[in-house]
């Protein structure tokens, strides 16, 4: 019996140990096949770039060579010289354009990095822990957009500038480039220097006394998480030209204005572009407001997308809209369109999806004086819209394909010109906030219940003007008018009465499109002006009211 378990035991403990050497000679084999050079490991990739992976070097002063093996170096990967105990000074060469995560994390002797100016990005922890580093040299004019999280934790060595309570690393003569962190998380004021291009990750992180902040012209790159839990942060001046896209979830203003819940982005008159998911996770974000004059042309993809927005101005300036912008903006009930000339969505669009649904009060879309088209698709993920107004005296030029597909909510529609209204150009059905029949037409602030007065110099009603109308029973069309529009007068189904401005001979030279029939089926009242006395012709006739500004009917020589 012992026997048999001694064997037993001796086949269990081979069985641990071939998996175990066999993974050893597997490991070996990989190391193996990294390529070396005399101080380094490092892999070579399909397309002939290399990046370091393990520094096998114990000197002090350590060049990062530009090339090896006459392939270039791009990359010092991730923990590459993770805990190196010997080197004091690193020099990083031109070419290299990543330093990974963890880089130089806890480079005990470490006391000065040289970073040449290709490098863009620096990932989370680089620097961490590098109790001894003094000195970080940027070149001029550096490539560098991108910080990680705690590139420099707990370097408390550091040399650095201050100014107004915050704390900054050089980039060749701009010792401001580099702005690293608050003095202190307790400050209650800071100004970001003028001359700043980047902010690092969770630079203003849980400053709960802060409540202002202006981030500058030259701003272009912000990290992950710069201002998160700011409790009192309730005011930010964006000033930043034409800062770079942030990644979502990045959580640049997260837990933000906690305190005082409400927090407003005032956006400067320079700016150029509001980079994508600028304000990603900020939920106390309500109020976005653009400088007199402002020149800003972009909104990017996502920049205010699950944020508490409540109203919202395109201003005249605004050419591109991104997907997402107000993605789930829960609380939107108010949006005004001036853009001149805002570009086009396409019918996959995304940009209000999911906005306004837990709105206080009805949602208003406005489009003002400025504004001379609505763009395709533009609200036709706004399923929750009840008033739709135009400021401008024109209405609009041109409304554009699919513009309020979906928006079978609308209850009003106001305007302020007959003429416009008539004349705009509806480019498909959809096009028209009328179509549904669900609206209530205002001109002039007065209501459009059962007739429409059309006494103005119209030349012609464009397709789809009054598509889907049903409130309209009567209208009084002028003699101005030559040309009926393709579904003009579809669906208004309860039209009766047609008052034409001329005689019977020029309504029977009307050009009338397909998709009219009911204009065929309404009684036809030839005008007869007042002044000539009753009709001496058998037929329909009317004259025109100009105290009421209502139609008024004659009898015909049958006395009825």
């Amino acid at each position: 019996m012992k026997t048999i378990k001694a064997v037993l035991l001796l086949i269990l403990s081979l069985t641990f140990i071939f998996p175990l050497m066999s993974c050893n000679e597997n490991e070996q084999s990989n190391d193996d096949q990294s390529p070396e050079s005399e101080e380094f490991v490092y892999r070579l990739s399909d397309s002939g770039e290399i990046s370091i992976t393990r520094c096998k070097s114990t000197g002090e002063n350590i060049v990062i060579p530009s090339t090896i093996d006459g392939n270039p170096v791009t990359s010092i990967s991730e923990k590459a010289f993770f805990m190196n105990s010997t080197a004091t000074e690193i020099t990083v060469p031109s070419g290299v354009t990543i330093i990974g995560a963890s880089a130089f994390e806890a480079c005990s002797a470490l006391k000065k990095i040289n970073i040449s100016s290709t490098v863009s990005y620096i990932g989370d922890m680089a620097f961490a822990n590098c109790a001894k580093l003094k000195t970080v040299v940027v070149e001029s004019n550096s490539a560098l957009k991108q910080i990680g999280k705690n590139a420099f934790y707990h370097c408390n060595s550091l040399e650095t500038n201050e100014y107004e309570n915050t704390i900054y690393l050089s980039s060749g003569s701009n010792g401001h480039a580099i702005l690293v962190s608050a003095v202190s998380p307790d400050i209650t004021v800071a100004k970001i220097h003028p001359d700043t291009k980047i902010i690092t990750a969770t630079a203003f992180s849980k400053c709960t006394s802060l409540k202002e902040i202006t981030i500058p012209e030259n701003v272009e790159y912000i990290g992950d998480e710069a201002f998160y839990g700011c409790a009192n942060l309730d005011m930010i001046y964006y000033n930043a030209i034409r800062l770079n896209d942030l990644n979502p979830g990045s959580g640049v203003f997260k837990l933000a204005a906690t305190n005082s819940q409400t927090m407003t982005l005032q956006v400067g008159e320079n700016v150029e572009r509001i980079p994508a998911y600028l304000m990603d996770s900020a939920n106390r974000f309500r109020i976005l407001n653009f400088d007199d004059g402002a020149v800003c042309s972009e909104i990017g993809k996502g920049a205010f997308a699950g944020t508490p927005l409540k109203e919202l101005t395109i201003p005249k300036s605004i050419k591109i809209i991104e997907d997402f912008a107000f993605c789930n903006c829960e609380w939107l009930d108010t949006v005004k369109l001036d853009a001149e000339n805002l570009s086009d969505f396409a019918d996959d669009n995304s940009i209000f999806a999911g906005a306004g649904v837990y709105a206080e009060i009805d949602i208003t879309v406005t489009f003002g004086r400025t504004a001379k088209r609505i763009p395709a698709n533009f609200l036709s993920t706004l399923d929750e819209i009840i008033y739709v107004k135009f400021e401008n005296n024109n209405v609009t030029k041109s409304f554009g394909k699919n513009a309020f597909k979906n928006c079978n909510t609308i209850r009003e529609v106001r305007v302020t010109s007959r003429k416009a209204w008539c004349e705009s150009t509806f480019e498909n059905e959809y096009s028209n906030p009328l179509r549904y029949g669900n609206a209530l037409f205002y001109v002039n602030d007065k209501s459009v219940t059962e007739g429409f007065v059309l006494t103005e110099d119209i030349r012609f009603i464009s397709d789809y003007a009054f598509m889907g109308y049903k409130n309209m029973e009567k209208i009084i069309i002028p003699k101005s008018v030559t040309y009926i529009g393709k579904n003009a007068f579809y669906g208004v189904e309860n039209l009766y009465i047609i008052y034409w401005g001329g005689d019977a001979e020029g309504w029977n030279n009307l050009d009338i499109k397909d998709g009219n029939t009911v204009l065929g089926s309404s009684t036809i009242y030839h005008y007869w002006a007042k002044e000539l006395g009753r009709p001496t012709v058998p037929g329909n006739y009317w004259y025109l009211d100009e105290e009421a500004g209502t139609p008024v009917k004659w009898l015909n020589l049958s006395g009825s």
